[in-house]
């Protein structure tokens, strides 16, 4: 009985150590429905294709968004909102375990454009930030980081202006 309660013990610590990996849009149809499922340690792998979304960012540290390709798995705001926001509150919960990678992020709007990043931490990698209206990238109380990340034609106004 001690020897089957004991393999009981070490199976439970080893589910609960296992990170799932879940597939956009073969599991689910949207990115922000992928990474509302996601815990900690998960990773969210994105097709490429267009994705016409403005996502917000769960409470949760260290899910991994992983593109296909950053050429061809593009994230798109339809110039309605940001497209990714990390708003955390004063507890910080977000920090460099939490990756986005592969991906091109465009059009951008209201009045934090592409990225909007508040006290968190993430890592961004191979990404390209393009074509939002205010600004690529917009970060308070927090310390991102960027490797082989392009942020370029992003314009203020309508119509650049």
């Amino acid at each position: 009985m001690k020897k089957q309660i004991l393999v009981l013990g070490f199976l439970l610590v080893a589910v609960s150590g296992f990170t799932i990996v879940i597939n956009v849009p073969a599991d689910y149809e949207t990115i922000q429905a992928g990474l509302n499922v996601a815990t900690e340690g998960d990773r969210v792998i994105v097709a490429d294709g267009i994705y016409y979304e403005n996502i917000t960012w769960p409470a949760v540290n260290g899910i991994k968004l992983i593109g296909e390709s950053e050429e061809n798995c593009i994230i798109d705001g339809n110039e309605i909102s940001s497209i990714i926001r990390f708003e955390e509150d004063l507890n910080g919960i977000i920090d460099s375990t939490t990756v986005i990678k592969y991906f091109t992020i465009q059009n951008g709007a209201v009045n934090y454009g592409g990225l909007y990043i508040h006290n968190s931490h993430p890592i961004i990698m191979h990404t390209s930030i393009r074509e939002n209206v205010k600004v690529g990238v917009y970060c308070i109380d927090s310390m991102p980081l960027f490797y082989n990340v392009k942020i370029y034609d992003n314009f203020w106004g309508d119509n650049g202006v």
